[in-house]
């Protein structure tokens, strides 16, 4: 199985809500989920 690593522009904590923004070889830049965002149609 392969290693995939995250990275963020911005400090994300324990248990908050995030998001794939960009996926790059094995490597996925996540950001923070606004808190009214349900991910619907996405």
């Amino acid at each position: 199985g392969e290693r995939w690593r995250a990275k963020a522009d911005e400090p994300i904590a324990v248990g908050d809500n995030v998001e794939v923004a960009d996926v790059r070889g094995l490597v996925l830049t996540i950001r923070r989920r606004n808190a009214g965002s349900d991910g619907a149609g996405q």
